[in-house]
Order: C-alpha cells, then sequence, then structure tokens
C-alpha cells in the first residue's frame, strides 16, 4: 500500500514559489514623462521619480559630461543645472522644471531664471547655458488622456488640474499659470441656449452667465474672490478666479466637527464685511444706470 505522507502536494508549492517570487520583486513608479535628448547625445530617460536632476554633479540622475557635449559647451552647464519635479502621487499635477543654473535655463527660448520655475507641457523644448543650446524635449505622457477642457487658449497658459467640485452653475477645476506657477480655480459654466419655459431654474442663461461675469470682473476686496482671466465662448465661459485652498466652510465644518468660538467670530465677521461690500457695488450699479 502506497505511503500517502510520501507524495509532495508539488502545485501548492510551486505556487507558494511564484507568490513569493512577485512579492519579492520591487514596485516600479510608473512614467508621467520622458526626457528626449535634442542636441544632447543621449538614450531617452523615463521620468518616474518625484525628482530629477540634470548636470555635471555625480548626484545627478543624469550627469552631462563630455560624451553627451562638446567641452566647449559643457563648460557652460553647473553642477547642477536644472531639477524636474512632479508630485507622483497626483497624475494631474504639474511637472515644473527649476533653474539651479548660472548660465541660464530655457524652456522655449524663455528664461526661467535663477531658483525659479515653470510648468512644462508636452514637447516644451529645454535649452541650457543660453537659448541657443536647445538640449532636451520634454513629452508629457498624459497628454493625449482625454480632459474636458478643449479651448486652446486656456491649455496654452494654463495647467489643468484636477476638479475641486460641480454643482448646478457649473463645475470647478485647479489651475496653474504654465510661467508664474501661481494656482488658480477655474468656474466652466456652459450656456444653456433653452428658454425659460423649457428650463425652470433657468441657471444657466446666457444673460444671467454673462451678468454673473461683469459683477465678478468689478469685485476688489479682500473677503471677496477675485477675478484673474476670462475667456467667453459661444456656448460656454470659462472664469478663471483666485484660489483659496482648504474647501469651503461646510466642508470646514463637517471635518472638525466644530469651530472654536473665536474661528466662527472671525469667519462670520468676514463674510459681514463681504456682504456690505457687495451691496454697496449692487447699489452704486444701479445709481450709475
Amino acid at each position: 500500500m502506497a505511503n500517502s505522507e510520501a507524495i509532495p502536494d508539488t502545485q501548492t508549492a510551486t505556487q507558494m514559489t511564484q507568490d513569493t517570487a512577485l512579492e519579492s520583486q520591487p514596485f516600479e513608479q510608473p512614467s508621467y514623462g520622458q526626457l528626449l535628448g535634442k542636441h544632447v547625445r543621449m538614450a531617452t530617460l523615463e521620468l518616474r521619480s518625484s525628482e530629477f536632476k540634470v548636470g555635471r554633479e555625480q548626484s545627478c540622475d543624469l550627469i552631462l559630461s563630455e560624451s553627451n557635449l562638446p567641452a566647449s559647451k559643457l563648460c557652460r552647464v553647473s553642477k547642477i543645472h536644472f531639477t524636474i519635479k512632479k508630485d507622483v502621487n497626483d497624475m494631474t499635477s504639474p511637472t515644473y522644471i527649476h533653474d539651479h543654473s548660472r548660465n541660464g535655463t530655457y524652456v522655449n527660448d524663455r528664461l526661467i531664471g535663477p531658483n525659479k520655475c515653470m510648468i512644462l507641457k508636452h514637447k516644451d523644448v529645454i535649452s541650457i547655458a543660453g537659448a541657443y543650446l536647445r538640449a532636451f524635449l520634454y513629452y508629457d505622457l498624459r497628454h493625449n488622456v482625454a480632459v474636458e477642457i478643449k479651448e486652446e487658449e486656456l491649455l496654452d497658459r494654463y495647467h489643468i488640474g484636477r476638479k475641486l467640485g460641480s454643482g448646478a452653475c457649473g463645475t470647478v477645476y485647479l489651475l496653474h499659470d504654465t510661467v508664474s506657477c501661481k494656482p488658480y480655480a477655474m468656474k466652466h459654466v456652459a450656456k444653456d441656449p433653452l428658454n425659460e419655459r423649457s428650463r425652470p431654474k433657468f441657471l444657466n442663461d446666457p444673460l444671467r452667465v454673462m451678468n454673473e461675469v461683469n459683477i465678478m470682473k468689478n469685485l476688489d476686496h479682500p473677503c471677496v474672490i477675485k477675478m484673474h482671466d476670462i475667456v467667453d465662448k459661444p456656448d460656454s465661459v470659462y472664469m478663471v478666479l483666485e484660489y483659496m485652498k482648504g474647501g469651503d466652510l461646510l466642508s470646514r465644518i463637517i471635518e472638525k466637527k466644530f469651530l472654536p468660538e473665536k474661528t466662527a467670530k472671525l469667519f462670520f465677521l468676514q463674510m459681514c464685511h463681504a456682504v456690505k461690500y457687495l451691496h454697496e457695488q449692487v447699489r452704486s450699479e444701479f445709481s450709475r444706470d
């Protein structure tokens, strides 16, 4: 009679070995972009980490040497010439390029400036040690991901990030100016051509939308959101507004459960100042008419 204990369970053992091998493999962060050599001899590099350094120093991720550039040009490259940074936990976040050089880092022939930064976009050309040395080409691997905002006027000037919220009148997105890197909130409102009978609330009537725009353009008060830019199209209006980080008041109350009395008094005082200012603006508009 055969001894059943002598027969090993090879299938289970093999499965356990495969599982262990998979667990031991290091996780590789997906690429968000690529750095291609334009007038620099180099292979295409995948950008995965939150920071990527370029320069002559040995600590750089891309170490430039005479194998990449002629000695006459290499001498103008700094130890750390520039860094590329991105929040890899948020793929909708901008990709920044920081200039650490003495002889300049340029994006599309625009000088970034010492210790300043700009936002990189798909197919941007990076020049080093002078605008004439077009060294690299940046490829954004998310550039073909479908986006809801199609207006070239906005896409050329801003990086459009994640959706901040939406309501009955429109959707709000996080924006960054590609040159100053300053964040903004953009409210996208679709103009509804339907008449009042076919839409009871009539919130997106073109006249009502433009009335809101005209009011916002003239507001200037520390307790009221300021308008930075506007793009008016036949079917939509895009209002680029001051970005107030931290969410709305309701979200703050829900998160904290309650507000301390001093904080509640401050918020209430700010709202009173804002409402008073808005009433004064409305009265002045009527008096002009």
